[in-house]
């Protein structure tokens, strides 16, 4: 797609894409044209979901029950975002005899991982978006 959008005045419909400003950040720009082109895919197939064993996940009610967390109080939130960590804090290089060593992100053997992560994301989100605040200090 070699579309100027940039030359476009503002509101001027391109060939391919709707209303768009010429004055779009750059970064803002990329996410338009990314959400653009993914909403005009069709997806007619369901994936299944990974498991260890199928059948078996004992963590299932805890992972449905942080799943199903509404986040809707400002202290709540607030709460969350610092109490989840927005990249993993075991992670780093140890020197040794002057060697370095590479200590991997140690978060992801959480078996709640990415359950944490999406509630921090609610969590944000719940800031920015309904009560209007700043959320760039939790933000790595």
């Amino acid at each position: 797609m070699n579309i100027l959008l940039y030359s476009l005045p503002p509101c001027t419909p391109a060939p391919l894409l709707p209303c768009t400003p010429a004055s779009l950040h750059p970064s803002f720009l990329t996410l338009y044209l990314l959400l653009f082109a993914m909403s005009t895919i069709t997806h007619d197939h369901d994936h299944p979901i990974p498991r260890g064993r199928p059948g078996f996940d004992i963590l299932f009610p805890l992972r449905q029950w942080v799943d199903n967390l509404k986040v809707s109080d400002r202290k709540l939130a607030h709460f969350l975002c610092k109490f989840i960590p927005c990249c993993c804090p075991f992670e780093r290089d140890v020197t040794l005899l002057g060697h370095t060593f590479h200590i991997p992100p140690l978060c992801k053997l959480n078996p709640l991982y990415y359950e944490f992560v999406s509630l921090r994301l609610r969590a944000l989100c719940y800031l920015a978006d309904d009560c209007g605040e700043d959320v760039s200090k939790y933000l790595c």
